[in-house]
C-alpha cells in the first residue's frame, strides 16, 4: 500500500507539471520516440505503427 501511494504521488506531480507545461511533454515524446528507434527498432516499428 505504501508503494501505491507513492506512485499516485508521482504521477499526481506529472500531471499537474503536463498542465502547466504540454511543450515539454511533447518534447520527451519526442526524445523517446528518438530512443526507441536507436536502441529498439522492432518495438519502435510496432509502436509507429498504432499512430
Amino acid at each position: 500500500m505504501k508503494y501505491f501511494s507513492i506512485l499516485f504521488l508521482v504521477l499526481d506531480a506529472l500531471f499537474k507539471r503536463k498542465q502547466q507545461n504540454p511543450e515539454d511533454f511533447r518534447d520527451n515524446k519526442d526524445k523517446f520516440l528518438d530512443m526507441a528507434r536507436k536502441y529498439e527498432p522492432r518495438t519502435y516499428d510496432k509502436f509507429k505503427d498504432r499512430e
